[in-house]
């Protein structure tokens, strides 16, 4: 599926190979987990407008369990897939799962807050 023109980011001649780096860094068992979860969640938003988007949640959806440090910033991915994808029940599923995250960086709360009132109007 390809995403409408609308809400692509301009092309980039170092958009492949920044996908190309995380996704190896993201498979690289020599770096620390906590790299590599990083690097996933890179990796998705980056690939938004290039990568099949249940490829992306699938990909993300280890790293948004509640124990892992960078769980809300792959869920806001997540959330994002699913606008792009035009379900907005699940985005505003996932952002209110972030806004109600007490472990959740404040201004990503914030943002998933605002983005859940507007999903609801």
């Amino acid at each position: 599926m390809r995403w409408p023109s609308t809400m692509r980011a301009p092309a980039s001649p170092l958009k492949p190979r920044a996908i190309a780096a995380y996704d190896a860094i993201a498979k690289d068992s020599a770096v620390d987990p906590i790299y590599r979860d990083l690097a996933i969640v890179l990796w998705g938003l980056h690939a938004l407008d290039t990568v099949d988007p249940q490829t992306i949640v699938d990909r993300l959806t280890p790293v948004t369990g509640p124990s892992n440090p960078w769980h809300a910033s792959a869920t806001e991915v997540t959330a994002i897939v699913h606008l792009k994808t035009g379900d907005r029940a699940a985005a505003r599923a996932d952002y209110q799962k972030i806004a109600d995250d007490l472990t959740a960086p404040r201004g990503l709360r914030a943002r998933a807050a605002q983005m859940v009132a507007a999903l609801e109007s």
